[in-house]
């Protein structure tokens, strides 16, 4: 595993046990300051993972080699053990984190997480960020990106969205600052199967059922896998992105289970 060092955002004080957010694909750490707001825990620790927000983009980019970032992210806030939230991308990064070092991570919190994906699914994924065209313009990028924030609670997030994620190429188009390859790479690794995963007190949180990432494959492995050690919430009329739509009705199972 090759490690690369991230730009990380903190939220919080630096005393007590920290927790660790881990985003999903073409997210950035920043995107958890509200939740950190209702969850109370003395530091949240949220790196842009490579390819995203202000962290490198250099390869490789397998699953093995983010979970090094996050290491020697931990290392570098000199923490030993840590319990993590993962959303989506970021739940198969938590779960992979574990299998690879487990006397580094506590509890899980899995915000419908993405892993053991349909590969056809994944593909069709990876395609629409394969071939973005982006936007002509910036008015044009603002106008669709008001678009994937639908309801009021949502609101607050569009600035910072626009503000952290949205760029100029050098080809003169409008994308998101993210790195299309490294996306593409990891539709492909969420279609890996689950590794041997050692037993942890584990908080599932699905978006609503319409819209989850968790279908019945991954559902049955984390249940095999943590048995009764294993909480799962559903948060009603929630996006993809819960933590966006339904900040509180997310947050509202993560208080008394993150509980120090």
């Amino acid at each position: 595993m090759r490690s690369q060092d991230l730009h990380v955002e903190t939220y919080g004080t630096p005393s007590g046990r920290p927790l660790l957010a881990i985003h999903g694909i073409t997210g950035f750490g920043a995107r958890f300051e509200r939740l950190a707001g209702l969850v109370d825990r003395p530091r949240w620790i949220c790196p842009d993972l490579r390819g995203h927000g202000r962290s490198p983009t250099t390869p490789p980019w397998r699953t093995e080699d983010h979970v090094a970032d996050l290491l020697t992210t931990l290392d570098a806030f000199d923490v030993d053990e840590v319990d993590v939230v993962g959303h989506s991308f970021g739940g198969h990064l938590a779960l992979h984190l574990l299998a690879l070092a487990p006397e580094r991570v506590g509890r899980l919190v899995l915000l419908d997480p993405a892993t053991l994906l349909d590969p056809a699914d994944a593909e069709t994924g990876a395609l629409g960020y394969a071939r973005d065209p982006g936007w002509a313009t910036e008015d044009e990028a603002r106008a669709e990106i008001a678009t994937w924030f639908p309801n009021e609670g949502a609101q607050p997030d569009l600035a910072p969205e626009i503000d952290r994620n949205l760029v100029q190429d050098d080809d003169g188009r409008w994308r998101m600052g993210f790195s299309p390859v490294v996306v593409v790479a990891a539709y492909s690794e969420v279609c890996r199967p689950l590794p041997a995963l050692p037993k942890r007190d584990v908080l599932l949180v699905q978006a609503d059922p319409a819209e989850t990432t968790v279908n019945p494959a991954l559902r049955s492995a984390l249940e095999q896998a943590f048995g009764s050690r294993l909480r799962r919430e559903v948060v009603a009329g929630a996006t993809h992105v819960l933590f966006r739509t339904e900040l509180e009705g997310t947050a509202r199972p993560m208080r008394p289970f993150l509980t120090v």
